[in-house]
């Protein structure tokens, strides 16, 4: 059917955009207009930076959330968005509950340290999740800085993040 001159043929795609055939090819207006929804980025790829800000974040005080004052509502703020992210990127609440599981049951530092490689097999087992990916690095490396010794507020913290991360990955729910 004729539109203003133009054949057309309009149709939608997964996504819910719409497709539509002028004859000078095909152009998914949804795209090109709304590349950023919300103002965050749609892509899979350009919300791969969002992992590298929560890693540098988190990475910086992963062991010293118990002494957290002031700063303890940017910290919850930033696991609440962090939830958001796993979400968006796959990371069920059940994938995060095996790990809070293996985390809670380490009792010393030298326990959370022998599940560095467990955290290895189950990166690879998921290799194509980044956001499993991104919460077993930022938890592998606040692993590898305790110190043997005199660690019992860092392993509190560490247990306190996955806490967090558990209660705020259920709050944002909707798994499959």
């Amino acid at each position: 059917m004729p539109i203003s001159g133009l054949s057309a043929i309009v149709g939608r795609y997964k996504g819910g955009g719409i497709i539509v055939n002028n004859n000078s090819g095909w152009n998914n207006r949804n795209h090109q207009n709304n590349k950023f929804q919300n103002g965050k980025p749609q892509n899979r790829n350009e919300r791969y930076d969002d992992s590298e800000k929560y890693a540098n974040y988190f990475n910086e005080i992963i062991l010293k959330i118990t002494s957290l004052k002031e700063e303890y509502d940017k910290y919850i703020n930033e696991c609440k968005d962090y939830a958001y992210y796993l979400k968006r990127d796959g990371l069920t609440t059940s994938q995060v509950r095996k790990i809070y599981s293996d985390i809670m049951n380490a009792e010393t530092a030298i326990d959370l340290k022998r599940l560095r490689p467990r955290l290895a097999y189950i990166i690879g087992k998921n290799e194509r999740n980044r956001a499993i990916k991104s919460l077993i690095n930022i938890l592998d490396k606040g692993i590898e800085k305790l110190n043997i010794k005199d660690v019992d507020e860092e392993i509190k913290s560490l247990k306190e993040f996955m806490e967090t991360i558990v209660a705020y990955r259920k709050y944002v729910g909707n798994d499959k």
